[in-house]
Order: structure tokens, then C-alpha cells, then sequence
């Protein structure tokens, strides 16, 4: 057995307890790859094909297409030769590479992972970091070969590349067994599935539905109307509604408790995803719970977020700090959230300063917190509560969202773009130097004709000078005006096209022919 049997998940009996019966576990099987591989694909048709043809295919939920939250699925399958059948719980886990954390964390929950690896396009870097968490966690492991049925599928390719990093399929030699598939066609599927329930029964998988129920909090959310839910595998025992559990940051006495499908069941056992409600505070994606309070709390919380939210680690050689609050849907992409701003800022001088992160709708909190705070919100899969809508209208708040989380990439980093484009000043009038009626005196006052051939100018305004034959000179302000005079007569302000006299305040000296730009 391996390090993650589930034996090992059991806690020791106490003196004069005896140990609950233990029986065969259902495998938890964690699908990884790169983005774009197929895995979502593969999911699809293994749930319909599996005896779960009511559930919704996952790549049909997920905007874009491509898969943004963890899932966890279980379906039934019946074995070729005893014709019984067997039950597979699957996790689906983001490709991107925001969700870095996501796949880490899957690795650590399953008892067997399944390696995606499109037949097209062979190793990629989201490949790889899914192969180092497997190999960390001395996860066994399968690999498929996807998109067998493209005429540009080269599974030998993928083979070699695989051997060039250490990893030796079976057919060459080595131990990891390959299946090669197709979601589009079927192929290679039931091998797939009949190989994992091969590699479940040596891994010798066992709990004991008697046993106090223990799991992993895999995905949690803020509904408006059911309060906190969170997902949940059960790795040992049996979950009933209305028993109390715990994990390092939260407490739950069950409200509800649902199966993948969204389905109210009153209790649900070892290996089974759940979905539970009643929790008094959010518990953290990837805490295990327990029935044990004391338990609970002697495991080690996570650790801090990469990303830190306090104003006084601005990196220093950054010269400009930019207030952020985060929401998103559930903690899994709050988490990627903060992933892709880290990236997206690391290559600008802005410093992500995180005033505030959540889950849920962008509420009035969140806008008046905005205001106040001089933020940017940044919403992914997240946008702002109906009724906000007339009071956003009257304020300048800068709000980013999308249901994709290469498209909000995308917007942000426009975004800093912009930013980091030199300002343009603002110009109310140009005037030409044409004479000039007095030397500077001791307060550098000097008095000046010009022809005003654009906008205006204004009495205490200040200016720009520009040389003409500098035309690549940066701008810097230069002096102000003092006063206005057309024909004797003193003016307020003046507007082009005029020639006006100028009695100015500068340590610039000017010459025929120069140009003021007066600031608006």
C-alpha cells in the first residue's frame, strides 16, 4: 500500500474503543492535465456513459468552456468480466495556471490520479507541474493519451517525451500503465476506467462506514439564500445531516446535506462528494474536517496566501501602489484570483495592495469600501447586485469582471498598460512669442506679446514653454501669467484667435517664435 491508503486516514481506536470494521473504499481519482487537453471532455463522457445521465455535462457549465472551479463526480461502472459494478469518484481540476493551487490540492485528496495528455500536443507546462504533485504526493498513477481520433494524434510522441522526463509507460518498458482515449468516440474509455479500478484493488483502498466521518473541504461559496456551502469528499465514515463537524477555521451543524448532483440525501458515505450547508464561518479549501473538534483543531492551518494583502509589503522599487478589492464566486477562484494578479503585476512598477477579498456578489459594502479606499474591484465570476446599478451610475469606480479568467488577465493588463503611459497634459490655449518688451527682473517677471492662436488663456494660469527647434523636449511647467493686457486694456482671460501682451513669472528664457501651452 502506499502512503495514501485510506487506512492510514482512520485515527487509532482509544484504549478499551474497538476499531470499526473495515471494507473495500471506492477510489478518489484526480483527472490533471494541461489546459485544453481534454479532461473536462473525458468527464463528459465517462458521467453519461457511467449511469449518470442526468447530470449536466461540465464543459456545457463552465463559460469559455473551459473548466474554472474543481468538481467532483461519481459514477458507476460494471466491470467486463463479473458484470457487477463498481463506483469511481472522479475530481476535475482547472488547467489554467492560475489554478495551481487547485491541482496541488487535488493530488493530495485522491488515491489515484489520471495524467491528461492531448495526442496532438504532447507535454506541456501544466503537464509537467501535474506530474511533479503526483510524484510528491507518491500518487499512483495512469496515463491517456486524449484526442486519439485527430489525424495529427501522435502517441509515440508523447510516449518518448514522457521518457525524457523519467516516465516509463508500460509498453515501453515500464510501469505506468497508458490507455489511449477518445472523449469524441469512446475509444479507449472503458480500458481506462476498467485500469483504474485494477490499480484501486492493488492499492487495497478501505474505510469503515461505522467510523466517525472524516473528508477534505475541496470548494466553498457564499449564497445569499443558503448562506455557506462547501464541498466536500468523505474519506472515511458516514456523513449524516444534522451531525456536527469541524475543521481548523469552521464549525457546521449539517442544515443539508446534498450528493454531486444536487440531490438531498440524508446521509452519504466514504468517497462520496458533498455538498453541506450550516457553517458558521467559510472553512478553508483543502482543511480536512472531523466529527472531533480536537481533532479539527490540531490540524495545521494552511499557510499564508503568496499573494499578501497588507499595505506595508508594497514592494519597494515600485513606484506606484494600486488598491485592489477581490471577489469571486467560491474560494477556489478567489484563490486563482490572487494567482493572476501576482503574474499580471509582477512585470509592471504597481504594487498589488489587497484592501479586501471575498466570495459572493459585489455588494454596497464592497462599492462604499471602493470609494472610500480608492480601489479597483476585480470580479471573476462575481458582478455587482441588481439594485447597485443607479448607484454606480453617479460614481467613478473602476470595476473589472468577466466569467473567464483569461479574458479579466486580459482587462487588467490593459489596464496597467494604461496607467503606465505617460499622462498627457491637458492644454487650454497656445500662444507664439512674437516680441518681447522687457528683461526679467529681480522676481523674474518679465513682460511679453504673443498672438493667442488657440483656446484661451487665464489670468494666473500656468504654462508650458516649448522651443520649436526642441521638438522632442520633455514638457515641464515653466512660469505663470500674471496678468492680461489687449490694447491697454487689463483682462481677466482671452480667447483665440488674439494677439494679447503677458506679463509673466519665469526662470525660463524666452525667445521670438517660442511656444506657451497654457495648463487647463
Amino acid at each position: 500500500m502506499t502512503e495514501k491508503s485510506a487506512e492510514n486516514l482512520i485515527p487509532r481506536p482509544a484504549k478499551g474503543e474497538t476499531r470499526p470494521s473495515l471494507m473495500g473504499r471506492p477510489p478518489v481519482v484526480v483527472v490533471m492535465g494541461h489546459v485544453d487537453h481534454g479532461k473536462t471532455s473525458l468527464l463528459d463522457y465517462i458521467r453519461i456513459h457511467g449511469g449518470q445521465k442526468a447530470a449536466r455535462p461540465v464543459a456545457g457549465r463552465e463559460a469559455g468552456g473551459i473548466t474554472q472551479h474543481v468538481g467532483a463526480y461519481e459514477i458507476e461502472h460494471s466491470l467486463t468480466k463479473s458484470k457487477q459494478t463498481a463506483k469511481i469518484t472522479f475530481i476535475d481540476t482547472p488547467g489554467h495556471e492560475a489554478f495551481s493551487k487547485i491541482r496541488e490540492r487535488g493530488a493530495k485528496v485522491a488515491d489515484i490520479a489520471v495524467l491528461v495528455i492531448a495526442a496532438e500536443e504532447s507535454i506541456k507546462p501544466q503537464t509537467k507541474e501535474a506530474l511533479s504533485y503526483i510524484q510528491k504526493e507518491n500518487l499512483p498513477f495512469i496515463v491517456a493519451i486524449s484526442k486519439i481520433d485527430l489525424p495529427q494524434a501522435n502517441p509515440d510522441k508523447v510516449k518518448q517525451d514522457l521518457a525524457e522526463l523519467e516516465v516509463f509507460v508500460e509498453d515501453w518498458g515500464g510501469k505506468i500503465p497508458c490507455v489511449q482515449v477518445s472523449a469524441k468516440t469512446g475509444q479507449g474509455i472503458d480500458e481506462l476506467l476498467e485500469m483504474i479500478l485494477l490499480v484501486a484493488e492493488l492499492e487495497d483502498l478501505k474505510a469503515s462506514p461505522d467510523a466517525e466521518p472524516e473528508g477534505v473541504i475541496i470548494e466553498s461559496s457564499l449564497d445569499p439564500n443558503r448562506g455557506i456551502i462547501a464541498t466536500a469528499i468523505i474519506l472515511n465514515g458516514t456523513l449524516e445531516q444534522g451531525k456536527t463537524i469541524y475543521t481548523a477555521s469552521a464549525e457546521a451543524k449539517i442544515k443539508s446535506l446534498e450528493n454531486f448532483l444536487g440531490q438531498r440525501e440524508k446521509s452519504l458515505s466514504f468517497s462520496s462528494p458533498a455538498i453541506i450547508t450550516g457553517w458558521d464561518n467559510q472553512p478553508k479549501v483543502g482543511e480536512k474536517f472531523s466529527a472531533r473538534p480536537l481533532v479539527a483543531q490540531a490540524i495545521e492551518k494552511e499557510t499564508k496566501s503568496s499573494v499578501d494583502s497588507s499595505p506595508e509589503t508594497a514592494v519597494a522599487d515600485k513606484t506606484k501602489n494600486i488598491f485592489l478589492i477581490l471577489k469571486a464566486d467560491v474560494t477556489g477562484s478567489l484563490e486563482a484570483l490572487e494567482t493572476i494578479i501576482r503574474q499580471i503585476f509582477q512585470e509592471t512598477n504597481f504594487a498589488p495592495i489587497i484592501i479586501e477579498k471575498s466570495v459572493g456578489p459585489i455588494t454596497l459594502t464592497d462599492i462604499k469600501t471602493a470609494e472610500t479606499t480608492k480601489s479597483i474591484i476585480v470580479g471573476f465570476r462575481s458582478s455587482p447586485d441588481q439594485e447597485l446599478g443607479n448607484y454606480l451610475k453617479d460614481r467613478q469606480i473602476a470595476i473589472f469582471q468577466s466569467q473567464i479568467i483569461y479574458e479579466l488577465m486580459e482587462k487588467l493588463t490593459e489596464y496597467l498598460d494604461e496607467l503606465a503611459k505617460p499622462t498627457e497634459a491637458k492644454i487650454s490655449g497656445k500662444l507664439k512669442i512674437l516680441e518681447i518688451f522687457s528683461e526679467k527682473d529681480k522676481k523674474n517677471r518679465q513682460v511679453i506679446g504673443g498672438q493667442l492662436f488657440e483656446g484661451k488663456a487665464k489670468k494666473n494660469q500656468k504654462f508650458y514653454l516649448i522651443k520649436p527647434d526642441q521638438p522632442d523636449q520633455e514638457r515641464t511647467e515653466a512660469g505663470k501669467i500674471l496678468s492680461i493686457k489687449k490694447n491697454k486694456q487689463e483682462l481677466d482671460s482671452a480667447e483665440a484667435v488674439v494677439e494679447i501682451g503677458l506679463q509673466t513669472e519665469s526662470l525660463a528664457e524666452f525667445a521670438k517664435g517660442d511656444i506657451l501651452e497654457f495648463k487647463a
